[in-house]
């Protein structure tokens, strides 16, 4: 395998200041073939970054069969690193090239996350937020990652270990019972949109064990008075009500959930869960304050774009950590967001 580092990448798309001078990329793969590849999705992005990148993710996926599909890049920026195949359509352009990726989750990370706080990922996919979340807390016992996906939990895991094994990782899924075997569909072209079947649809499957949330926190065997904030991301493709299900428990101490809400769903189904079960909810937004969500009707205005899945935060009314966390984004604390996005 042969490396080659490419300090200063630059790209398209809205970014944070910082990135441009402090990311530096190692190219992995078979020397010429890797270097092509790279550079031509670097010129793609740059072209298609005018349009907000429509159309990159298929480019990235009509050249992938003329390419190894080994060929990989491992992207370091503030102390993180983290690999991403150049053929994963979905990753390529957020860790090699700038763009910024959900910088309201890391709005949010960034004023719960301690050396004392625990954080869950559930539904990790290749580890972007375990990797951030990592870093910021300090204990790989206090940081678990979740991925149902046997091949995108290998490269979860190998991101564990490209950063000194900063958080934990398990093969379950999240689900209302733990202890259950489930059936669980898997695009390979498309693993950002794995999901367990409900269904019975067809397409490739593979069977995972379940878990619940509050089983995940307690294998922690962390003493309740040696924790700060607990915070849980759920990206879990459709199973969100399931999931919030199985983590009463937390959602008593207080947790904050951050969770999806996808566009294609006029149900608004997660976020009708979460407010029946009492939570406090509020869309997230860039750059802009939170907006509590009453009702259904109002999230569905806020989600104008079916392709697009909107992030959440919820918790009890009366959770310590939620009330900091909106005072704090909404600027009644003085201290200012700092975000060290990729």
């Amino acid at each position: 395998m042969d490396d080659h580092i490419l300090p200063g990448v630059s790209a398209g798309g809205k970014r944070l200041p910082v990135e441009s001078a402090m990311r530096s990329v190692a190219l992995c793969g078979s020397g010429l073939s890797v270097r092509v590849q790279y550079l031509i999705l670097k010129g793609c992005d740059r072209v298609l970054c005018r349009i907000k990148h429509r159309g990159f993710r298929r480019v990235c996926h009509l050249m992938s069969p003329f390419f190894p599909r080994d060929n990989s890049a491992i992207a370091e920026l503030h102390g993180r690193r983290i690999r991403v195949f150049l053929n994963d359509d979905y990753w390529v352009k957020y860790a090699l090239f700038g763009c910024t990726y959900e910088m309201e989750v890391a709005n949010v990370l960034d004023q719960l996350l301690d050396r004392r706080a625990v954080f869950l990922d559930c539904g990790a996919n290749i580890g972007y937020w375990s990797v951030y979340a990592g870093k910021k807390v300090g204990s790989r016992d206090r940081v678990l990652a979740v991925e149902p996906s046997e091949s995108t939990f290998a490269r979860l895991a190998e991101n564990s270990q490209l950063n000194c094994r900063s958080f934990s990782v398990v093969r379950k899924a999240v689900y209302s019972r733990s202890g259950e075997s489930l059936q669980f569909r898997v695009d390979a072209a498309h693993h950002d949109s794995n999901s367990i079947i409900h269904d019975g649809v067809a397409g490739r499957v593979e069977p995972v064990d379940s878990v619940t949330i509050d089983d995940l926190f307690e294998s922690l065997s962390i003493s309740e008075d040696a924790v700060s904030n607990i915070v849980v991301k759920l990206d879990v493709e459709g199973a969100e009500r399931e999931a919030f299900q199985g983590a009463q428990r937390l959602i008593n101490r207080g947790a904050v959930f951050i969770y999806e809400d996808h566009g294609c769903d006029p149900t608004c189904a997660s976020t009708d869960f979460a407010l029946r079960s009492g939570l406090e909810v509020y869309f997230l937004q860039t750059e802009m304050e939170p907006i509590q969500i009453l009702d259904l009707k109002q999230l569905a205005a806020l989600k104008t774009c079916s392709t697009k899945g909107y992030n959440l935060v919820g918790a009890r009314p009366d959770s310590v950590a939620m009330t900091r966390l909106i005072a704090s984004l909404t600027g009644r604390i003085g201290n200012e967001v700092s975000v060290e996005a990729y």
